[in-house]
């Protein structure tokens, strides 16, 4: 990631470090899944992109590999037997795709980043995040934790 910079609350004291992503590295990204993806041979049936982070990448996949693109929990339910390639930006605590994957037997995730803490590992990743917040450049300038 290029730039690095701290999060300070009202006082000045300093918080935690974040990395802003930038476009280039989210094309490099694509460039990885994609390289993978077709080395692999992984064939999938559809994209799945996990809102909010993954819709992103997701959509830029589904142009690239010309696969039929569809949102976490909607969509017809005779896909979930379909080989689908389910993308999101990360793979921090893990639960949110160890719950989309336990509904998917032939799921196949992607992530921009892996944690080593997630209950999950991706079958591609390309960066592991440290204990650093990540702001993705669909996010702005600043991110902050979502309930």
């Amino acid at each position: 990631m290029e730039y690095h910079d701290t999060f300070r609350d009202e006082t000045g004291t300093a918080i935690m470090e974040h990395k802003m992503v930038t476009w280039d590295e989210i094309d490099s990204v694509v460039e990885f899944f994609i390289d993978t993806y077709n080395t692999q041979n992984l064939d999938c049936e559809l994209i799945l992109g996990i809102p909010r982070g993954g819709l992103v990448l997701a959509t830029m996949l589904s142009y690239r590999l010309d696969l039929p693109l569809m949102v976490e929990g909607f969509g017809p339910t005779t896909h979930w037997d379909s080989k689908i390639l389910v993308v999101d930006d990360i793979a921090d605590t893990g639960k949110t795709l160890e719950r989309v994957l336990k509904n998917l037997p032939r799921g196949i995730a992607f992530t921009m980043h892996y944690h080593r803490q997630s209950v999950i590992e991706p079958y591609a990743w390309l960066y592991e995040k440290k204990d650093e917040w990540i702001v993705y450049p669909w996010e702005g300038s600043y991110s902050t934790s979502i309930a």
